[in-house]
């Protein structure tokens, strides 16, 4: 299956471990990735600034992908989530679609709506299927206790159509975890928002509510958490360290991409191939593989 791979910005800017582990994993289920050269931003930074500039920016990349035939897949779950309303909307309002595309003209790029958009947790659940997971499995993470975390833009708002999972009981990562030989179970801060969107506006906000998820999950007595989003991997990651130093707390907990456990339990090299040394883990990274013998 061929996929346009689009990047987004968090990414390409601090999201290289996520980047290569996609690179590295999803071959090996059959998923030809395809570069976007001169995709852009999604726009979702200026949805409630600027709806038509949103729209324009989010049109834009998914004309790239039609013109070469290809859907999209998506990293960040922000990015899904906007490159999905604005095709909703375009769709449903022809004299909107043709105002955007009236602009996209400017580039020769149409927007056609032809193209699917994939979120990772969908490709992984839906099209690679548990099955072919669970075959590509050599070491699997037995032992281990994995507490999921979906991100908000993977699930919500749940009105739109063909939302990658339940927007009050997502089970789809617990189903992949299971599938890789980890525990997991359901937790009441497990939909609990990482509070990205208002960093922006008081860190330390998002920073309480990156503490107050991550010390429930120690005090459950999970090993580590999973996430699918580089929004949210920035809190509960390479945030941990500014929660210790502001709430004067050890927390400790690992947290990886669900891919990178995924190449792990392939046996994958965890610095070549899954980007480990890319990583800022101000969360601790070496139980995890000790665990694994790795």
């Amino acid at each position: 299956m061929d996929l346009a791979l689009y990047l987004g910005c968090a990414v390409p800017t601090y999201g290289y471990d996520y980047e290569l582990s996609i690179r590295k994993v999803l071959p090996k289920y059959d998923i030809n990735l395809i570069d976007l050269p001169t995709a852009g931003c999604c726009g979702l930074p200026f949805a409630d600034i600027d709806s038509t500039a949103w729209l324009v920016m989010s049109a834009r990349n998914m004309a790239l992908a039609e013109e070469k035939n290809l859907d999209i897949l998506s990293l960040c779950n922000g990015c899904y989530l906007s490159l999905e309303e604005t095709k909703h909307f375009l769709t449903e309002d022809p004299e909107l679609k043709d105002k955007i595309n009236q602009i996209l003209a400017e580039e020769d790029l149409e927007f056609k709506g032809t193209s699917t958009n994939y979120l990772v947790l969908t490709v992984l659940h839906d099209i690679i299927g548990l099955e072919r997971i669970k075959q590509s499995v050599t070491k699997p993470l037995t032992g281990l206790r994995i507490a999921t975390h979906y991100g908000c833009h993977s699930i919500r708002p749940s009105k739109l159509p063909g939302r990658p999972d339940d927007a009050e009981t997502p089970m789809k990562m617990e189903r992949i975890l299971e599938a890789l030989g980890a525990d997991t179970m359901d937790y009441p801060e497990r939909l609990a928002c990482c509070g990205t969107k208002e960093y922006a506006y008081d860190p330390e906000i998002t920073l309480k509510l990156g503490y107050s998820k991550l010390k429930a999950i120690k005090e459950y007595g999970f090993d580590a958490m999973a996430t699918i989003c580089p929004l949210c991997q920035y809190v509960y990651d390479y945030s941990q360290g500014s929660m210790e130093a502001t709430f004067k707390t050890k927390i400790q907990v690992p947290v990886l991409y669900l891919v990178q456990l995924m190449g792990l339990t392939m046996e994958m090299d965890p610095e070549e191939d899954l980007g480990l040394e890319f990583m800022i883990h101000t969360s601790p990274i070496e139980p995890i593989l000790e665990k694994l013998q790795i």
